[in-house]
């Protein structure tokens, strides 16, 4: 529990077998835990520039440029990881999230779809390219990645959810409104979700069905003055 303290001697070990790539690697995970980030980053780049060919010296080294928000180097040093191991799937997540934080969404659904290559059994992967593709637009897309990830993993239920917001905007009232039963049943305290349901409810008109559900909004303790204009519309 005493970082400084442990950050100085391995600094003078570094200093005194400076040859050692090792000490190094170390001293960058002092630095990285301790969250001083530019010297984790000088530490990184030198673990690479003695062992240029690691993947995983590589990612550590767009790791702390990512915390340094040098998002073009750390995107650079991620590119540079997976040319060197095409399958390493770790890169290519951190490549992911370094997209999606920027808005670049086109680069985030490729590097998913080589994700997905790669651990083609993932549910996760599928719904995070789903969410994407959602934001581009790509109705259809995002429908057949959701659909996939819920096949492999009928638990997760964020995937649920955003397939059940879709199907409300095809007007597949009745798709729509099993997602969202199925949803609440493992998150029965979101209220939006109810929201969404009783939307799905009215418009396929099941008006009484409606009415039901936004009546536990609104005898629950986070209604809101429009769910009592919901009900009474």
């Amino acid at each position: 529990g005493q970082a400084p303290e442990a950050i100085d001697e391995l600094r003078r070990a570094a200093d005194l077998a400076p040859e050692s790539t090792r000490l190094v690697i170390q001293l960058l995970g002092a630095y990285y835990v301790n969250e001083d980030y530019e010297n984790a980053a000088l530490m990184a780049e030198r673990a690479v520039k003695a062992e240029p060919n690691s993947v995983v010296l590589r990612v550590w080294l767009g790791r702390t440029y990512y915390q340094l928000k040098r998002y073009d180097e750390a995107q650079e040093a991620f590119e540079k990881a997976v040319a060197i191991d095409p399958t390493n799937s770790v890169a290519y997540e951190a490549m992911a999230q370094i997209l999606e934080e920027t808005n670049d969404l086109v680069g985030a659904v490729d590097v998913y779809q080589k994700l997905i290559e790669i651990t083609p059994k993932s549910a996760f992967l599928y719904y995070r390219l789903g969410a994407n593709l959602v934001q581009m637009n790509d109705t259809k897309g995002a429908r057949a990645a959701l659909e996939k990830a819920l096949e492999l993993n009928p638990a997760l239920t964020p995937a649920r959810y955003v397939l059940g917001l879709l199907l409300v905007e095809d007007g597949e009232y009745e798709h729509a409104v099993e997602q969202f039963t199925k949803f609440l049943k493992e998150s029965p305290d979101h209220v939006q979700a109810r929201v969404n349901l009783a939307a799905a409810q009215a418009r396929k008109g099941d008006l009484d069905g409606a009415i039901d559900t936004l009546t536990k909004v609104v005898e629950g303790p986070d209604v809101e003055p429009e769910h009592h204009l919901l009900r009474t519309f």
